[in-house]
């Protein structure tokens, strides 16, 4: 059987153990996760019932500008959800990988969150695509090498063209 790219999805593919950020957390508390982190954005999410739901993204380039605008206008204290871009495009969990390529290559965006039901369930990088591809092209030319019929000597001396 011949492995689909397109039988790869967003659950095959996202990472679940993201950082997520809570919609009231203050901005040093968000600074410090991301630094710690290494990482350049961040969901932000609300407890619903028990639920993650996603409200959008925070990234560094959002908290220099609040940094920049608590120093201008003394407003430290501005909630993260103030700053935070809200609705971002998601995808749902059986989302395939080429759809997800598509949307990036569309787009330029660099993460994409899952969502199923209104719950945050994690995040699809270009990375994680890149890898997904890369494993397909992987496993293609390993079943290609599998199956690949050697030519016996004589049928390739008789080709025709060949003049003898």
């Amino acid at each position: 059987m011949k492995w689909d790219a397109n039988r790869l999805t967003a659950a095959d593919l996202m990472t679940t153990d993201t950082i997520v950020i809570d919609e009231n957390d203050s901005l040093e508390k968000v600074a410090n996760r991301l630094l710690a982190q290494q990482k350049s954005n961040a969901p932000v999410v609300r407890d619903n019932n028990g639920k993650k739901e996603l409200i959008g993204f925070v990234s560094e380039k959002d908290v220099i500008e609040c940094f920049f605008n608590a120093e201008f206008y003394r407003k430290p204290d501005t909630p993260i959800r103030r700053v935070t871009r809200i609705h971002p495009v998601c995808i749902r969990p059986e989302t395939s990988m080429p759809t997800i390529a598509c949307i990036f290559l569309q787009h330029g965006y660099r993460h994409l969150p899952v969502i199923d039901e209104g719950e945050f369930l994690g995040v699809v990088s270009r990375r994680d695509v890149m890898q997904g591809f890369l494993a397909y092209y992987e496993e293609q030319l390993r079943h290609e090498e599998e199956n690949r019929e050697v030519p016996e000597m004589v049928d390739m001396l008789t080709s025709p063209f060949i003049i003898g």
